[in-house]
């Protein structure tokens, strides 16, 4: 009777984890950053609300925009106060997820969104805090999609960097972007540009 109790609580124990790890089937798995931990920006575009690229800050890696099959324009305008929107281009028949996951500088060592009180920014770092398509079939061609700046309950995205995501297909592609709510958001270096006299 003694050896039946812990073998009733692991038991038990092994249960719980088994039903709170699982998904029905229709739910879907949550996206990420493909390696699950929070992405670390290098560089990004400085565009206009144009989508005129005006300058490059850092180190920007630009194999990620071009292939043979789909790629991510850049986004418009970045830094962004708000909507951000998203370019993008097929160039065949494919199945399309675009999603949002916070992001941090190179140094930091916790991604700024940490301090929201919102409970979608307090998950695992990777994950994403909006998913804008999902699973969505687009023919040949150019889209635009945008970002409202919001998370996926609705709550206002704080200040700080964010790597957005387009998967088309087995092809996966990503942009770094700023999310300004106030000048402390922006990395000193980039604070004298005319973009951010509103914010100081």
């Amino acid at each position: 009777m003694m050896h039946l109790k812990p073998t009733l609580l692991i038991l038990g124990s092994l249960f719980l984890l088994f039903t709170f790890n699982c998904r029905s089937p229709n739910e879907s798995i949550p996206l990420r950053s493909p390696d699950g931990k929070t992405p670390v920006v290098t560089g990004m575009y400085i565009t206009n609300s144009a989508g005129e690229i005006l300058a490059t800050w850092g180190s920007v890696d630009e194999n990620v925009f071009y292939d043979p099959y789909a790629y991510l324009l850049v986004p418009y305008p970045n830094p962004t106060g708000g909507r951000i929107t998203i370019p993008f281009a097929v160039p065949k028949t494919s199945v399309i997820d675009i999603w949002v996951v916070p992001a941090i500088l190179a140094g930091q060592e916790a991604p700024n969104v940490v301090k929201s009180q919102t409970a979608s920014f307090l998950a695992p770092g990777g994950l994403a805090i909006r998913e804008l398509i999902r699973g969505r079939v687009s023919e040949a061609g150019h889209y635009e999609w945008s970002w409202d700046g919001l998370d996926s309950n609705g709550n206002e995205a704080p200040g700080g960097f964010y790597r957005i995501y387009i998967r088309a297909g087995d092809y996966l592609f990503w942009n770094d972007i700023l999310m300004v709510r106030s000048i402390l958001d922006v990395p000193p270096e980039l604070r004298s540009l005319p973009m951010f006299d509103n914010f100081k």
